[in-house]
């Protein structure tokens, strides 16, 4: 005779309920995760010769990832220059003092944390190598349609290490904490004379 076994709805009551609380927090956390960050808004970067333009729009975008194009930006010695288009209206850029950048982890809202004072600003000039304050190394902005912020390395500033920051745009008047946000990661190459030097330096490891 097939013998079955029935739960009664009493002993799986705390289990579902267990599940059920399990799943609203996870979703509340989400979401505050969400508004937290408030809406991020993907640059779209292109690099032509020696500049690399990557523009903010007004709504968060996918990245193009073709034709040379991305989210991010790279300095070296054959692309010196980088311009960050923010919206002409309703967007500040980030650093507002235009011989800084923002560094430390791209944490939840790291634009809204430099702009306030919380998060890491160092100046540009620790990301270089062979600058003094007479080469200007400093963000400079150009009014338009948009508002553009452009950073050129002179010859020879680059470092003997690979480096990264990051700079953008943050909407302004948001009564909620949560403004839109544009973050653009820029790496700063290292020069090619350093990056041949630590190569010979491990081949005479090797041999040695």
């Amino acid at each position: 005779m097939e013998r079955r076994t029935f739960l009664s709805l009493r002993s799986v009551a705390p289990v579902i309920g267990l599940v059920a609380a399990v799943l609203f927090v996870s979703c509340s956390s989400g979401l505050w995760r969400s508004e937290a960050a408030g809406t991020l808004i993907t640059p779209q970067c292109d690099k032509n010769e020696e500049m690399t333009t990557c523009t903010c729009g007004w709504e968060a975008s996918s990245n193009g990832g073709a034709d040379g194009k991305g989210s991010s930006a790279t300095l070296s010695e054959s692309s010196t220059g980088i311009t960050i288009q923010c919206p002409r209206t309703g967007f500040d850029f980030v650093p507002s003092d235009g011989k800084y950048v923002c560094a430390g982890e791209e944490a939840e809202g790291p634009l809204k944390a430099c702009r306030a004072g919380a998060g890491k600003k160092p100046p540009i000039t620790d990301f270089m190598s062979h600058v003094t304050e007479s080469d200007l190394l400093a963000w400079t902005e150009a009014s338009g349609t948009t508002k553009d912020y452009s950073l050129t390395s002179p010859p020879g500033s680059f470092p003997l290490n690979d480096k990264s920051f990051f700079a953008g745009c943050v909407e302004t008047g948001q009564d909620n904490g949560n403004p839109k946000q544009c973050l653009v990661t820029v790496s700063v190459t290292a020069r090619t004379s350093s990056v041949k030097l630590t190569v010979l330096g491990e081949q005479e490891v090797l041999a040695a």
